[in-house]
Formats: structure tokens, sequence, C-alpha cells
């Protein structure tokens, strides 16, 4: 049996063939006659090109470069400009500015005086009143008496005649009576008598009380309405005196504004003057400033110009400088320019020499270059070589490549739905009746290579059908039948996890995996 992998395991030998080996001989010889005690020549030729007129040329330009008069006057002149300028703080003298205003001195203001004058305390007259009950201070009687009516005693008198008059009346006819009845001059006379008087002291009394009374009464009311005449008098009298005492205070009040109002009027005058001093000290020192801060101005205008003038003329210098500058700089380039073609001037006849060394070279190598060539022919020319190869694979094997490609096949078709028959069935017709390659003898005695490492084989224990190899088994150049080492190995890469393989190399799947290394 054959291993799945197409790499043959061989053992070369290489040597040089018998007809070849006079001319070998031969070179070796003239080698050793060219090489040994060969002296190194010494070169003669020149083996740097010096520098190149243009480079002197450029070399002596560079020596005689000076700077350009434009840029050391406009340098010197750079100076003196500073030298101006660094003076002319120097030469610029500010105004001093002092104080123009001028006091127009102390307000002497008018003292304001209280112009009113009191016109004294009021003194008003007291209003009083008398009692009814009291008496007149003027005539010691009381005013009772005094205003009770003189006639009161006339009036009566005629009413307690009356009153006596109807009391006779009535005893008479009360005698009358009582003599009608023959009572006559008896108690009950009396007694009749004794009522009529009781009756008449009755309304005697009674008339003398009323008319006390309302003479009292009239009496009262005439004090109280003279009492109340007197009172209206004693009021216009004390309104009158209040009339005199205001008009007093309306004059003080009246004389006191007026004065005010005059000191006021004076007041203003005297301030309207000062304002009108204070103005016109406060323009004058305007003007006085105005007039120093326009002087500063003039010399600051100056001194300003100056350093414009100043500047103005380092630009122009400056400009002059750059001038110099550009044509020193252009000057430059013209000598950089001249030294480039210099550089490449010097290049070309290093060119040259360098061509002439180079032959030189070449001449005192063609010994060692024909010896080469010579060595040369012998390379590729047929030696005499022993090679040992294991066994070739199947026709299967070429086409499913390696063990993974077997494995790959066998899936996708279980993957189609092939069962174990039909998949050996496939098999079977991909190899045909190629012959089986483990029964090609090979040298077993170098082993082969599985994964990397040497392998041996081993004589097999058991043998195929008719004493050949069989599954996993090569026969060997002696005869015997041995082991393949790599089988184990390989069938293991294919074979599903889980399927098992007996010594037939038929899986447990019923796939004849065996068949794939035959």
């Amino acid at each position: 049996m054959s291993s799945v992998s197409t790499t043959p395991t061989s053992t070369v030998t290489t040597s040089v063939a018998p007809y070849l080996q006079p001319y070998v001989s031969n070179l070796l010889s003239e080698t050793q006659a060219a090489t040994s005690n060969l002296q190194m020549p010494a070169y003669t030729g020149q083996l740097t090109a010096g520098p190149s007129s243009l480079q002197s040329e450029s070399w002596q330009g560079l020596a005689n470069l000076s700077l350009p008069s434009d840029l050391t006057n406009a340098g010197q002149n750079l100076g003196a400009i500073a030298g101006q300028a660094a003076n002319a703080g120097s030469t610029f003298t500010p105004t001093n500015f002092t104080n123009t205003y001028s006091s127009p001195g102390a307000y002497n203001g008018i003292q304001s005086t209280n112009q009113y004058t009191p016109t004294g305390a009021y003194n008003g007259t007291q209003a009083s009143t008398q009692n009814f009950t009291g008496n007149d201070p003027n005539t010691g009687q009381s005013y009772a008496s005094e205003y009770m009516n003189p006639y009161l005693a006339q009036s009566l008198s005629p009413q307690l005649q009356l009153l006596q008059q109807q009391l006779g009346k009535q005893n008479a006819q009360s005698g009358a009576q009582l003599a009608q009845a023959g009572a006559f001059g008896g108690g009950r006379s009396a007694i009749e008598n004794s009522q009529n008087a009781l009756n008449t002291n009755l309304a005697t009394n009674q008339l003398i009380s009323q008319g006390y009374n309302t003479a009292f009464n009239n009496a009262q009311q005439a004090f109280t309405a003279d009492q109340a005449r007197q009172l209206q008098a004693q009021q216009a009298n004390i309104n009158q005196q209040q009339f005199g005492a205001n008009l007093g205070l309306s004059n003080a009040q009246n004389t006191a504004q007026y004065g005010q109002q005059a000191q006021a009027a004076n007041v203003n005058q005297q301030q309207f003057g000062a304002n009108q001093a204070l103005t016109e000290a406060q323009q004058t020192s305007q003007a006085l400033q105005a007039q120093q801060a326009a002087q500063e101005a003039a010399k600051q205008y100056g001194s300003t110009l100056g350093l414009q003038g100043l500047q103005a003329a380092t630009t122009a210098e400056q400009a002059q400088a750059n001038a110099g500058t550009n044509e020193a700089q252009y000057g430059l380039a013209n000598l950089q320019a001249l030294s480039t073609a210099g550089n490449t001037q010097q290049a070309e006849n290093q060119a040259a020499l360098t061509a002439q060394y180079n032959q030189y070279l070449a001449q005192l190598q063609y010994p060692q270059t024909m010896l080469k060539l010579q060595s040369s022919m012998l390379q590729g020319l047929p030696g005499q070589t022993t090679a040992t190869y294991g066994a070739n694979p199947t026709a299967f094997q070429s086409l499913v490549g390696a063990a993974g490609g077997a494995a790959s096949l066998i899936k996708s078709l279980q993957d189609s739905g092939l069962n174990a028959k039909a998949i050996n069935d496939f098999i079977s017709g991909i190899k045909g009746s190629t012959p089986d390659s483990n029964k090609t003898p090979i040298d077993t005695s170098q082993g082969t290579n599985v994964g990397g490492q040497i392998m041996q084989y081993t004589p097999a224990t058991g043998t195929g059908p008719n004493g050949g190899p069989g599954v996993g088994q090569v026969l060997g150049t002696d005869g015997k039948v041995y082991d393949d080492p790599s089988y184990a190995a390989e069938i293991k890469s294919i074979v599903p996890t889980g399927v098992t393989i007996d010594a037939n190399g038929i899986g447990s799947d019923g796939i004849d995996y065996g068949s794939l290394f035959e």
C-alpha cells in the first residue's frame, strides 16, 4: 500500500562523470597556476579629477567678493540717523503748564435779620354773667327782687276780694239751706261754714302761689334776656378787640415779609455779581490754558515732524541697503551658478578617469574571468546520480490530493444524501482499474517522512490476500511485507470522529476508507 502524500522519499548521490574528470583536473591546474604567487599590480593612472577651470574661477570670485558700496554707505547713514533720533528727545522742551485761574475774592454776603416786630400780648375782656339768685353789686338787692313785678299785690288784691265775696255768698246760701232744714245755727251750720272757709283759703293760697310763681318766672325770663343782651354786648366788644389785635399782627407780618423779600433781592444781586466775577475768572483761565495747549501742540508737531523726517530718511537708506544686499546676493548667485557648472565639469572629468580605471581592472581580472567561464561550463553537464524513491500515488490519490481533500470529498458525498454503498461505488468508479500501488516493491530501509519526521517500516504481523500487502501495508524490495507508518496518521485525518476502522480499512459507518490508500 502507498501513502496519500505525493512527496517521494529519496537518497541522491552526485559525482563528476568519468569522461569529464580530465577536463576538471586541467581546469584546477590552470587556476592554481594563475593564482599562485600572483602580485597585485599598481595602477599608475590618475584616479581623481582636480578642480575644473570654472570651479577655480568661482572660488577666485568668492575670494574677491566684498560688500557693495550702497550697503556700506546705507549702514553709515543709518547710524547717523539713529544718532539724530536718539537726540530728538533731548531737543524737545515741553511747555510748563501753570495754574491760570485767578480767584475773584471771597464772597461777602448780606447778614439777613428778622424783620418781624411783635405787637405785644393780647389782653382780651373777660366776658361774665350774673346768677339770678345773686345780689346786684350796684344796689345790694337780689336780682330776683329787682326783676319781680312791683304791682303784684295790687294785681292780686281784687282777686282776693272776689274770693271773700264768694265765701260770703256760699255762707249765706248754706245758712239759708240750713234754715229751711231747721238746722241753722247748729253744729251743721258751723261745719258748713268751716268748709266754705277752708275752700276759700285754699283758693286764696292757690291764687297767691300762682301769682308769685308767674311773677318769678317772668322776672327770671327778663333777667335771662337782659343777661343775654349784656353778654352779646360784651362779645361784640371782645370781637372788636380781637380784630384790632389781628390787624396789628397782619401789619407786623407784612412788614417782616416785605423786609425779608428786600433782603433776599439784595442777596441775589450780590450773588449774581459774585457769579459773574467767577465766570469771568473761569473764562480767562480757560483762554490761558488753551493758549498753553496750543504752544505745546506746536512744539510736539515740530518734534513729530522731525521724527517723521528721520523715519523717511531711514526708509530711504533701508531701501538703498536692500538694493546693496540684492546686488551682493546676485553676485553670490552668479558665483554659485559658476561653481555648479564647475562641479559638472569636474564630474565629467572624473567619469573619464573612472572609466579608464575600470578598463584597467577588467584587463587585470581577465585570467580569473576566463577560469570562471571554464568553471561555469561544468555546471549543467550530466553527472553520476543515484536516487531511490517511494511508491508513486494512485490515480485516485492524485485526484483527491492530500488526506484533507479525501475527507472533504467523503463529507460532501454524505451531505448530498448518499449512503455508504453509494459512496463506495462512487470511489470505485473513480479509481477504475488502476493496479494497486502498494504491490510495487519499495526500499523500506530509508524509512518514510510522516509529518516532518522520518518513521521506520516495521515487519507486518499479517498479510493481505494471497500473502501480499493488505490495508496499511507495503511490499519491500526484499520481498517482505511491512506496516506503513504513515497509514495510521493519514487515515485518522480523514475518518470522522466516533468512526472506528477494522483491519481491512472498513469504517463502522460502512465506508471503505482503506481503499483510499490502495
